[in-house]
């Protein structure tokens, strides 16, 4: 088999000497800038049915990472000196951050953007594809809770982003993180025959697996100054345990809080968040 292709890289758009990591998934590593990328065909309506808020990632959103979103608002008080400033949640989902924001910040202007449906007092959702839309405004900040790994267009992805924000804008993009412990050792076990982890981090619906170099990469090349980068983990709490065994749930999951424990201390960590600004 002949592992290298011509698939193009979503970052940097280089198309020689992409190596194919996995065929049965279709992971292919730029041999340029070292970005991870999958080709997917999956619909973007069956990704994000109710079922994958209500079941699927049911601990995901009962459980939001209230520590990150505390971050965000601290960082936006203390950027736009607590004005009446304007925020769109891209990919906003049940709208849990925009909830928070707006118990703390009820003078703050709140949007949200996503596929499925959503409707609270005090916050505008719109329901459509962020890419296509037309806001006829601009905004001062634009966050984005792990969505990019899901977008097959990451250059228009970053461009409309920079369209829709004021001078000096904010963005804030949380992810997943190739360089974290976590892949590190789900990619030995594959070589060792024990595909599951591998099979769950690189899943089907994720289209990019950033490392921290090519994160900063894509949105340095798009006009972007970047504030801050790091890794980081999500709370234990919102952990989806495998379906099946109870047993192999729980070592499943000690497992992972051990790992947490450690990356919580020395890096690495599952997740990571990039802080840009907008080049005036």
């Amino acid at each position: 088999m002949n592992d290298m292709s011509n698939h193009s890289c979503p970052v940097c758009q280089n198309c020689q000497n992409n190596r194919l990591q996995d065929e049965r998934l279709q992971v292919f590593v730029c041999g340029n800038c070292g970005h991870v990328f999958s080709e997917n065909n999956v619909a973007v309506e069956t990704i994000y049915n109710p079922n994958y808020y209500l079941a699927e990632h049911k601990n995901w959103f009962l459980h939001p990472n209230f520590k990150l979103f505390g971050i965000i608002e601290s960082c936006l008080k203390n950027n736009f000196d607590n004005q009446n400033i304007n925020i769109l949640d891209v990919g906003c989902g049940r709208g849990d951050l925009l909830h928070f924001l707006h118990s703390r910040q009820p003078d703050w202007n709140l949007w949200g953007i996503d596929v499925s449906e959503n409707k609270e007092d005090g916050i505008i959702y719109l329901q459509g594809d962020f890419v296509g839309h037309d806001f006829n405004r601009e905004f001062n900040a634009v966050v984005g809770l792990m969505v990019i790994e899901h977008i097959p267009d990451l250059v228009s992805f970053v461009k409309k982003i920079s369209t829709v924000l004021s001078g000096g804008g904010m963005v804030f993009l949380v992810t997943i993180n190739s360089n974290s412990v976590i892949y590190g050792l789900a990619r030995i076990l594959r070589r060792f025959g024990w595909r599951g982890p591998y099979d769950r981090l690189y899943h089907h619906h994720h289209l990019q697996h950033f490392n921290s170099s090519s994160l900063r990469r894509l949105m340095e090349k798009n006009d972007f100054t970047v504030v801050k980068q790091y890794s980081h983990n999500f709370p234990l709490s919102a952990l989806d345990l495998p379906q099946g065994s109870r047993f192999l749930g729980l070592v499943y999951y000690c497992a992972i809080a051990c790992m947490f424990f450690v990356t919580n201390i020395f890096g690495g960590g599952l997740n990571q968040t990039i802080i840009c600004k907008k080049k005036v």
